[in-house]
């Protein structure tokens, strides 16, 4: 964006930032009004003379399918894009990330139920929803791991994956991971990215694949803030399915891979570090007046693998419970299954 711009990111699913998990909470209220003060009333808030960016910037723990804080710590750049956030490029080889360019020819074919790890596409935080334990994908996917990290290093911003690739299909999809793998073979996703191959060029352009004709593609993941430390390695996996988070298409295909890499935004260790703002302690009005009708309900996901004919299904329930407003007795309900 041009012009005056700032940018608050946190490890909050999606609900705002006083009242969501994981934490930590903010007082995202005081926040938003001194923006609105400033530019609205024309105060002097000191908001514009604070970084450009706000970010939390997370450590590696357990995966687990919700948390109520994540571990890291609040960072901060001056401005954004950063002059301290420099492009690395590592190299897919059989099995493993390098720094010089190869060669090779390595097919894929995931099985259907590659994905159960994945967690939420929209996660709210408080369900659970959120990515588990990578392994479990890693064995449908075509795997490349980094050498181990002998120094922490910090990622900001949006890795990419290059590849060059062909499909015996017409139709043919891709999820890409970027998982950091810990000593004890853990393995948490950092973040991942999805392309739909009749649709590389925009969905204004969709065009099926030639089979057998050679690509070059691109996918962005989604952009983060992460600290590596030593002695844990980066990993990168593709998969041909990622249910039930992305939808599966009504095809098998089989993607042929022959060469990419992996481009890494990371931050200079060394380069001064600028202090966060003050961010507050989170707080909330007081509730509108409401009778409680139906009280929520954790939300329960039941999965069932058929062992006779391996048919996978998995059943989410959410119910949030029902109320009704006193003031207009309007009824708010919600339940999804």
């Amino acid at each position: 964006m041009r012009g005056p711009r700032k940018g608050l990111i946190g490890p909050w699913g999606h609900e705002f930032p006083h009242i969501a998990t994981p934490g930590p909470r903010i007082d995202f209220i005081g926040y938003v009004q001194r923006w609105f003060d400033h530019w609205l009333k024309g105060q002097e808030t000191g908001m514009m003379e604070e970084p450009m960016l706000t970010y939390w910037q997370q450590r590696p723990e357990p995966p687990r399918a919700r948390y109520e804080q994540r571990q890291g710590r609040w960072a901060a750049e001056r401005r954004w894009p950063s002059a301290d956030v420099q492009a690395r490029t590592l190299h897919l080889a059989p099995g493993r990330l390098q720094d010089a360019p190869a060669k090779f020819t390595a097919t894929l074919c995931s099985p259907a139920t590659t994905g159960l790890a994945s967690g939420e596409w929209c996660p709210y935080g408080w369900g659970p929803d959120m990515p588990g334990d990578q392994r479990e994908d890693d064995a449908g996917s075509l795997c490349f791991d980094a050498p181990v990290a002998t120094t922490a290093q910090q990622l900001l911003g949006r890795a990419q994956v290059r590849l060059r690739l062909c499909s015996d299909n017409p139709l043919a999809m891709l999820a890409v991971r970027l998982n950091a793998v810990a000593p004890d073979g853990v393995a948490i996703r950092i973040s991942y990215g999805l392309l739909n191959f009749a649709a590389r060029n925009g969905f204004d352009r969709a065009e099926p694949l030639v089979p057998g004709h050679y690509y070059d593609v691109s996918v962005m993941l989604k952009a983060v803030a992460f600290i590596l430390p030593a002695g844990y390695r980066l990993r990168v996996a593709l998969s041909t399915s990622y249910w039930p988070l992305a939808a599966p298409l009504p095809v098998r295909h089989v993607l042929t891979v022959q060469s990419g890499s992996l481009v890494l935004p990371l931050r200079d260790p060394e380069a001064a570090t600028c202090p966060p703002p003050a961010l507050g302690e989170p707080w909330s009005p007081p509730p509108v007046p409401a009778r409680v009708l139906v009280a929520p309900a954790r939300w329960r996901q039941r999965l069932t693998r058929d062992m006779d004919d391996g048919e996978t299904t998995l059943e989410v329930v959410r119910n949030l419970g029902a109320l009704t407003l006193e003031e207009t007795g309007l009824r708010l309900e919600a339940l999804g299954r």
